[in-house]
């Protein structure tokens, strides 16, 4: 028999139905204006566990792996608190090694163990982090005060942070010493406005390294001071970046003898916007606030480019003072000084309320 110009055995013969007449199209078919097909994603919940205890204000949180992260995914954070609270922030850099860097610090403590859970599967879903600087009024004596320790490191040590005023006067940013100003090592903005990192010991300046240029303009800045009495060559000892660009230029240049110890090592009230208790007040914002203790750094551990944004620094802390200061928890004012850094070295606020974190952020 034949079927369609083929041989068929009439056995297994049947007639033509209906459907054998429909011609078949492929499941896809070309359009004139086709969109690109959505790729498939995963959309369940991905959940990690965190392998040490993080506390109060920490941004690095070391989990079991990163795999599944990203920067900007939004996530929830399983806090030890009564009410079974979950903090919800964003991954703030790429995940690498295992570690998750947080774009806002902790509210609250958290257990080996616990989770973190990724939330969405797209970045274009992810809301933008909001950051936070704190704001220092001078008129009102604000500043934030810590116990320093006599295990710092005297030789080695960076102090980073971005700060914006318009006040021409001498203010304060960071005052290490006993109390008094004999013994100190200190970094301010001096009565021209200019950047100085002064060192005394026993009343004698050790250190004077001040800039020619002036940064009472209204804009943020980032400065690093980063200092390594070792160095051989005396203009190492003690360096200055702003914007991310090397300082050259300066009024004044008196640098410490080499493997000179500086006075930074007190179990003394050290300050953040003060110089002592009651003078050279910062009039102005800082956000980002960074004392690596044992380490000379450069500013590409702080932020990207020139003249910069900020990055979380993904380096080790290794000293006896580290602290990093984001000013992201406005739950309650002492919460305002909480260290970041995951070694608990946290300041507190004076004459502050929660009204002074900003979300004026450079």
């Amino acid at each position: 028999m034949e079927w369609n110009g083929l041989i068929v055995d009439e056995n297994v013969w049947e007639p033509r139905q209906p459907q054998d007449l429909v011609k078949g199209v492929p499941d896809i078919q070309s359009v004139p204006d086709a969109r690109p097909l959505a790729a498939n994603v995963f959309v369940g919940p991905i959940s990690v566990q965190t392998t040490a205890n993080a506390v109060v204000g920490q941004t690095s949180i070391p989990v079991q792996t990163t795999f599944g992260f990203y920067q900007g995914a939004k996530v929830g954070c399983m806090l030890d608190l009564d009410n079974g609270t979950v903090f919800f922030t964003n991954i703030l850099v790429p995940p690498s090694g295992s570690n998750l860097i947080l774009s806002r610090g902790l509210p609250g403590p958290m257990a080996s163990g616990n989770l973190i859970t990724l939330y969405v599967e797209t970045q274009s879903q992810v809301p933008a982090a909001v950051e936070y600087s704190l704001s220092f009024n001078s008129a009102s004596a604000q500043y934030l005060s810590a116990t320093g320790k006599t295990t710092i490191n005297q030789q080695k040590f960076t102090f980073a942070c971005w700060f914006k005023t318009s006040t021409v006067a001498q203010q304060a940013l960071y005052y290490l010493g006993d109390g008094t100003l004999s013994n100190r090592v200190q970094l301010q903005l001096n009565a021209f406005a200019s950047l100085d990192v002064l060192a005394q010991t026993g009343g004698i300046t050790v250190a004077n390294v001040a800039t020619t240029a002036t940064y009472a303009d209204g804009n943020w800045h980032h400065v690093v001071a980063a200092v390594d009495t070792t160095q051989a060559i005396n203009t190492n000892r003690v360096i200055i970046y702003v914007d991310g660009v090397l300082v050259t230029s300066f009024g004044t240049a008196t640098y410490p003898n080499q493997n000179a110890n500086l006075s930074n090592n007190y179990a003394a009230t050290y300050n953040i916007g003060a110089r002592l208790n009651s003078a050279t007040f910062l009039n102005g914002e800082m956000a980002q606030v960074y004392y690596i203790d044992g380490q000379q750094l450069t500013p590409s551990s702080f932020i990207s480019g020139t003249p910069g944004v900020p990055i979380i620094y993904t380096g080790s802390y290794t000293g006896m003072f580290d602290f990093f200061l984001p000013f992201s928890n406005g739950n309650a004012t002492a919460l305002l000084g909480a260290d970041g850094s995951g070694e608990g070295n946290a300041w507190t606020p004076i004459n502050m309320t929660t009204a002074n974190q900003s979300t004026d952020y450079p």
